[in-house]
């Protein structure tokens, strides 16, 4: 939402409207869940659903030390994305969105512990 003025009267958000505006690509990906679940979508989408967590991540993953449990349950979820209710859809995303930081933090550590033996000060 942005400002009223007068050429934007709604305040709506069109890239005509934003100042320095590129591109889409420019964007950050991330996901903002402002509705409810209420029962209204099961009536107009009968298969959706919460999950299980027994049924879609438990007996889904390898639950000793083997893997890691984060990745394993977030890979699960992804395997039922599409029966879940818009809510927990965010939450899959949100915990994929997560990995992928943690990943990312991983090897940006492990390259400047690669970097500080290279150049030792």
């Amino acid at each position: 939402y942005l400002q009223r003025t007068p050429a934007n009267p709604k305040g709506l958000v069109f890239p005509e409207n934003i100042d320095g505006f590129a591109s889409w690509d420019d964007l950050i990906p991330q996901v903002v869940w402002r509705g409810t679940d209420f029962s209204y979508l099961h009536k107009i989408f009968p298969r959706l659903r919460a999950p299980d967590f027994d049924m879609d991540v438990a007996s889904q993953i390898d639950l000793s030390d083997k893997v890691d449990k984060l990745t394993a349950a977030t890979y699960a979820m992804r395997q039922v994305y599409d029966e879940l209710i818009p809510r927990w859809k965010g939450v899959v995303l949100t915990a994929e969105a997560e990995r992928e930081a943690e990943q990312l933090g991983k090897e940006q550590r492990r390259h400047a512990r690669a970097r500080r033996r290279r150049h030792p000060e």
